[in-house]
């Protein structure tokens, strides 16, 4: 009696979390949707130029460590006040 009453309990447990997945699914595809709507036109041009830029800004930020070195300690005004 008990093995049948546990595998009724795991089986409702699995349905249970076919449920929850379901239902995660759905809401991802609803927030889908529903940040489609209003988009402009011209959002694959925009997208396109976004993706163009920050290549650059990368290959900017790749270039500059590679002139100045990736730990470079930031530099301190001359008339700043010390602590003591």
């Amino acid at each position: 009696m008990e093995i049948t009453d546990m595998s009724l309990w795991l089986e409702r447990l699995n349905e249970l979390q076919r449920y929850q997945a379901m239902l995660k699914e759905g809401e991802q595809c609803r927030l889908t949707r529903q940040s489609l709507i209003g988009r402009p036109k011209n959002q694959k041009a925009w997208c396109r130029g976004l993706s163009w830029l920050g290549s650059r800004l990368a290959d900017w930020g790749e270039q500059l460590q590679e002139r100045y070195g990736t730990a470079t300690a930031a530099p301190t005004l001359s008339g700043e006040h010390s602590e003591g």
